[in-house]
């Protein structure tokens, strides 16, 4: 069976740009796995927290978690429990995004879960001086 080729007249006043896909860095089933181990590993952190740690939402890729939670002092209970780097975002539409960096501890390959917490802050709330003083403007 042989392959037909059709070819399009471009005009000369025109631009055409080809751009290839790049193949996947890792085969979907080896992404799905550790997707699935980051899923593990994220609700074994969450149960065996001293504090009680609030989430309104959460996703969980083969690259690490994403956490949103509703209140500053929801936010300062991970910090406290896990550690990690905090940074806040210029006000934008009346609001500060703060987002904490942290991460799990090791697990038996030596690897890590990166986690990353967001809670959304009033530009007019005050925000306790602990968690001011860790922030870094990002």
């Amino acid at each position: 069976m042989s392959e037909r080729i059709t070819e399009f007249p471009i005009p000369r006043d025109r631009t055409v740009v080809v751009t290839r896909i790049p193949e996947p860095e890792e085969p979907f089933a080896v992404r799905w796995a550790r997707k699935r181990d980051n899923e593990t590993t994220f609700e074994v952190m969450c149960n065996l927290a001293e504090r009680r740690l609030v989430r309104t939402w959460r996703y969980i890729s083969a690259d690490g978690a994403f956490v949103n939670v509703p209140d500053i002092d929801d936010l300062a209970d991970w910090l406290y429990e896990f550690g990690g780097d905090l940074k806040v975002s210029r006000p934008f539409e009346g609001f500060r995004q703060y987002v904490l960096h942290t991460r799990s501890e090791a697990l038996s390959d030596g690897s890590f879960l990166r986690v990353r917490v967001a809670c959304s802050v009033p530009e007019d709330v005050v925000v306790h001086e602990d968690i001011r003083s860790k922030a870094v403007a990002a």
